[in-house]
């Protein structure tokens, strides 16, 4: 074999050493000019001033490298992670192709005298190898939740320190200086806080969805890991699971490798014959796949799941064996695990590779059906008894209405059995609307805080005017007595009563921010429609009172230049932290683009209700309007998991994708998303305009004319067409496209904004024009505001807008 042979042995009693980050790999070779040195010799110890670092202490250590916390100098002595090592690599070049949130990411590298040096970013010193071991040791496994996992996160930031102040520089601060705000940000850790409230199994599994989008990442840049374990896992504080050690990592489109290893309980089949020089098989991203199904089974049962032994050629056979005739047995040390998860582990751990998964994306697919409690795709599910679980917590509603029109048969024959499920089921009925209410609610609370889209604002308007309308409250005012509403329970009846309030006072604010926009005319229209909304959302018979409510009605006032309404709000208005005046509150400071003010009202309610898909994406808008687009994809992520109808967190998050030039995940994320949606023409835009960029002009072809089947905005779509037909080299369909572009009328803000954009280079004056009109159907449309300032001020040489 050319390449050199790496192994690391991990134990089966998982006996970890408390800061062992990797094994002692053997065999090993020797340094060619220091053959005679131990290994210790080889390297800097704790304490030791290293080129400019401290060395504070050692974190981990293999046979050519050690990995050390550090104080950097020149830098306020913030620390560091550096990993030395006496052998070239190339490592570092493969680690700055990848940037994920589940990835340690590095920051430099560089050769000292004899070393290669990588520096790191210092997350943690917790490895999720010590996770299983703090699992193992210190719960009553398997009868724990997701929240021991959060408890070995608070263990890992609180574990003693080594860390000290540094006797040589007393005067410079181990952080650098952060510049203070009149606003106070809540510290937030969403994903630890999520998996809080989760059983333990399903805290895994959001575990493991992490660790499968980090590795799709390296995958995507031909990159495979080849040593996934436990301890080549970093496990933040904030419960986000990172892949680390890269260094013998492969890079697919190179065919030859330097290194070829592993860790022997994590290697495939494949993997110990290729290192055991047993065949000419080569291990492909399937073999990452293979070590991920032993960390899953791991996680669940704190155990490995092929017997040990020794570490020598008779036993490479042995081994192969164990993995290929692998008989599951994951349910006996864990009856909580669920079988479809089961499956997964299974399919994960198959001892052929054509019987795994065949890509990481298949394997993300399966994992987030089995979140969302959806049918398993590549995975069997064997237990039909856990598929109709699923299916039940899926049509929640459908059951119930089952359930009652079988009583209503049962006992149609007496007049007093009849009477009783005529009750009954008019409280299902009751209860099934209340509900359907409460979910459209959970949805068109964003949409109508859309502050540029009007059509998603006013779309988001109509499915409330829709809901408030089944209960007749603008129509009768006693709505409230209706049997409908009389047959919930008190505390049905009372939460129904909040949600209608809110849906009032949403619809109040809709019609201010229509206001913005409109001509004197119909922006008295429109606040006159704000005013009746939020008269209406004040006689709703709620028990609790809403801060909301009277700040927003002296907003009216104010615009409406009304005295009268001024005087019916309290002089002073009480606090109040429910999840609905939380939510308005934000709602309220976005729409003013005080930013700060509602990131932490989202926060704060998000933190009081995790599952607030509104709260979520709200946050997520937040963060994207200022400039956080890491903060925002976070948060777009929770949101798309929390409405499995809702499309504007998802459209919104392969919006991001897309400008941060990940558009093969932007792509996978509308995909989805008009797997939903269909028709959904600002979707189908997008993903054309992703397919061109990626030179899949065909597909874009297909989605931009799918897109103007359905009333799509036909300025831009036009404009697209062009492009992708002469890029295809049809001069005659570009040509085509490209005159209905410029001769078709304009109806959206962003076609007018588009043609400008077109006219800027050959009439800015023309294109000026353009951005007016936009501006005349929205008053406040950013995309107008900014190439107006633009044009004016490059090419007219004009700055009074």
């Amino acid at each position: 074999m050319n390449a050199t042979a790496v192994l690391d042995i991990v134990p089966e009693s998982l006996s970890f050493a408390p800061n062992s980050l990797s094994q002692t790999p053997m065999p090993r070779s020797g340094l060619a000019s220091r053959e005679t040195e131990s290994p210790d010799q080889l390297f800097p110890k704790a304490g030791d001033e290293f080129y400019g670092y401290e060395l504070v202490e050692e974190l981990g250590r293999g046979g050519f490298a050690r990995v050390y916390l550090a104080r950097e100098h020149r830098l306020a002595n913030r620390c560091v992670v550096l990993k030395i090592a006496t052998k070239s690599s190339s490592e570092p070049l493969r680690l700055a192709r990848l940037q994920h949130t589940n990835i340690v990411p590095i920051q430099t590298a560089f050769r000292a005298g004899p070393y290669q040096v990588v520096q790191m970013p210092f997350l943690g010193r917790q490895t999720l190898a010590h996770v299983i071991d703090y699992v193992r040791a210190s719960t009553g496994f398997p009868e724990i939740g997701g929240e021991v996992f959060t408890t070995a996160a608070q263990y890992s930031t609180h574990r003693e320190s080594k860390i000290r102040p540094t006797p040589k520089a007393p005067a410079v601060p181990q952080e650098l200086p952060v510049e203070q705000s009149d606003v106070e940000v809540l510290e937030s850790h969403p994903l630890r806080d999520m998996m809080t409230e989760m059983s333990y199994p399903k805290a895994v599994l959001t575990i493991m969805r992490r660790l499968a989008d980090g590795l799709a990442h390296a995958h995507t840049r031909n990159i495979l890991h080849l040593d996934l374990k436990p301890h080549n896992i970093l496990f933040g504080e904030d419960g986000q699971p990172l892949l680390l050690d890269f260094n013998l990592s492969r890079d697919r489109t190179q065919t030859e490798r330097k290194r070829v290893g592993g860790t022997w309980p994590y290697m495939s089949p494949e993997a110990i014959r290729e290192y055991g020089g047993l065949s000419e098989e080569k291990s492909d991203e399937r073999t990452d796949l293979f070590a991920l199904g032993v960390i899953f089974y791991q996680l669940l049962t704190c155990r490995l799941p092929f017997p040990s032994v020794a570490l020598n050629a008779d036993n490479y056979q042995t081994a192969i064996d164990a993995r290929e005739n692998f008989v599951s047995d994951l349910r006996e040390h864990n009856p909580e695990v669920p079988h479809a998860m089961e499956s997964i582990v299974l399919k994960l751990l198959a001892g052929k590779p054509e019987n795994r998964y065949q890509t990481v994306d298949e394997l993300r697919e399966d994992l987030q059906r089995e979140e969302e409690s959806q049918p398993l795709k590549f995975a069997k599910e064997r237990n039909p008894v856990e598929r109709f679980a699923k299916w039940r917590r899926r049509n929640p509603g459908l059951l119930a209405r089952i359930m009652a029109c079988g009583v209503l048969l049962t006992f149609a024959a007496g007049a007093f059995a009849f009477q009783q499920v005529q009750t009954n089921r008019n409280q299902l009925v009751a209860k099934e609307q209340s509900r359907e209410f409460q979910a459209s609610l959970a949805t068109a609370r964003f949409d109508v805080c859309d502050v540029q889209n009007r059509e998603i604002r006013k779309e988001g308007m109509a499915v409330l005017t829709k809901l408030l309308g089944s209960y007749r409250v603008a129509e009768n005012a006693n709505w409230h007595r209706d049997e409908r509403v009389q047959n919930l329970t008190e505390e049905d009846r009372a939460s129904l009563f909040v949600h209608v309030r809110e849906a009032a006072l949403l619809l109040a604010h809709g019609e201010l921010l229509e206001a913005r926009s409109q001509n004197p005319a119909e922006r008295a229209t429109a606040l006159s429609r704000a005013k009746d909304w939020n008269l209406l959302a004040g006689n709703i018979p709620c028990t609790k009172s809403s801060s909301t409510l009277w700040e927003q009605r002296k907003q009216i006032a104010t615009e409406l230049s009304d005295p009268t309404l001024a005087a019916t709000a309290p002089s002073e208005i009480p606090a109040s932290n429910s999840v609905d005046d939380l939510y308005l509150a934000a709602a309220s400071y976005f729409a003013r683009d005080e930013l700060p003010k509602a990131i932490e009202k989202c926060v704060e309610l998000t933190l009081k209700a995790p599952d607030h898909y509104a709260g979520h994406a709200l946050l997520g808008l937040s963060y994207h309007m200022s400039a956080e687009p890491r903060l925002a994809l976070e948060r777009y992520q929770i949101a798309r998991s929390l409405a499995h109808v809702g499309t504007s967190a998802r459209y919104n998050r392969a919006h991001i994708l897309s400008h941060l030039g990940r558009n093969d995940l932007a792509e996978s994320e509308l995909d989805q998303l008009l797997a939903l949606a269909p028709q959904d023409t600002r979707s189908l835009t997008l993903r054309g305009l992703v397919r061109q960029s990626r030179g899949k002009h065909t597909e874009a072809i297909e989605d931009f004319q799918t897109a103007m089947k359905h009333n799509g905005p036909a300025v831009t779509l036009h404009y697209a067409l062009a492009k992708s037909y002469k890029m295809l080299k049809n001069e005659t369909e570009a040509e085509r496209h490209h005159a209905l572009a410029e001769t078709t009328t304009a109806k959206l803000p962003e076609e007018f904004v588009v043609r400008g954009n077109r006219w800027i280079q050959k009439d800015p004056t023309a294109a000026v024009g353009q951005y007016n009109e936009a501006l005349k159907i929205t008053a406040d449309y950013l995309p107008a505001l900014q190439n107006k300032a633009i044009v004016l001020a490059d090419n007219l040489g004009e700055w009074d807008l």
